[in-house]
């Protein structure tokens, strides 16, 4: 069993890196856990019967499962419907509906995957060169701004590919190396691929909760940056509330790799919405 178990720990382990690794291409990955099927050699063999008496037991008692279940997963995965649930390791047992409903807190909270959870312990006091304060916690970025235009067209600006084109460019020495692409729904993908003075910038990801026009809920992703180093892999919400004619936004940006990343895409998001109050209402 020793080998069986490390086997398919290693898969599931694979199967999540490599759904980080294939985001900016679209692909989805999941593991699988389809319950007792091709289960013939370990009841009926001379080895199974040696090794794994107790495994009769599960079809005895009737805790077996059809093929059928697992088939209706695979189909359900292969449709694109779970796909803001990529990199998790799904069974037939887990109610997909719900996590689907719940993707934003399955990706914060890292759920339905393999993780070494260890006792909830006070944190170490903190060197005598510590950070102020408040830049560190948590490396986690949060952005207030209030935007004279309705909250319909504030979230539109946020989800519709030729709105982002006119606000995301800084406003000199930057073009597009591609249209931004947005599909905005559960499970879509966006792509915004510029230069900026000679530096490439290429920030990728898949929207996780589309509640229009209140909330956005976003993986922003990208594999290398000119402006800090490192790869980066964050989850951003933004909150619409309206204020009258106005538009209450509120961006949290979580998992931020360093103090300089954190410090740069808050000086990137003021920028935005520097550019965005200057759209037509």
């Amino acid at each position: 069993m020793s080998a069986y178990v490390a086997g398919k720990t290693a898969l599931i382990r694979f199967a999540e890196c490599l759904a980080v690794e294939t985001s900016e291409y679209g692909l989805a990955v999941f593991a699988l856990g389809p319950g007792t099927v091709m289960s013939e050699h370990s009841l009926n063999s001379p080895e199974g019967r040696r090794w794994l008496p107790w495994f009769r037991t599960i079809f005895d008692e009737g805790r077996d499962a059809p093929p059928e279940r697992p088939a209706k997963l695979v189909l359900s995965l292969a449709s694109g419907r779970l796909d803001a649930l990529s990199g998790c390791f799904l069974t037939i047992d887990d109610d997909v509906e719900v996590a689907l409903a719940r993707a934003a807190e399955v990706e914060r909270d890292k759920l339905y995957r393999l993780r070494v959870r260890p006792l909830d312990t006070p944190p170490a006091p903190a060197a005598p060169d510590h950070a102020p304060a408040g830049r560190s916690a948590g490396l986690i970025l949060r952005v207030h701004r209030v935007c004279a235009a309705s909250r319909e067209r504030v979230f539109r600006a946020w989800t519709d590919p030729n709105e982002i084109a006119k606000w995301f460019l800084p406003p000199t020495g930057a073009r597009w190396i591609r249209s931004p692409e947005a599909d905005a729904r559960p499970g879509g993908r966006f792509s915004l691929d510029l230069t900026h003075e000679e530096r490439h910038f290429h920030f990728y990801g898949t929207y996780r909760e589309v509640r229009a026009p209140e909330r956005l809920v976003l993986v922003w992703a990208w594999n290398t940056l000119p402006i800090f180093e490192g790869e980066g892999d964050t989850l951003v919400t933004i909150e619409f509330t309206e204020r009258g004619a106005a538009t209450e936004v509120v961006l949290t940006q979580e998992h931020l790799p360093s103090e300089a990343a954190r410090d740069a895409f808050e000086r990137g998001w003021a920028r935005c919405f520097g550019e965005m109050a200057k759209l037509p209402p």
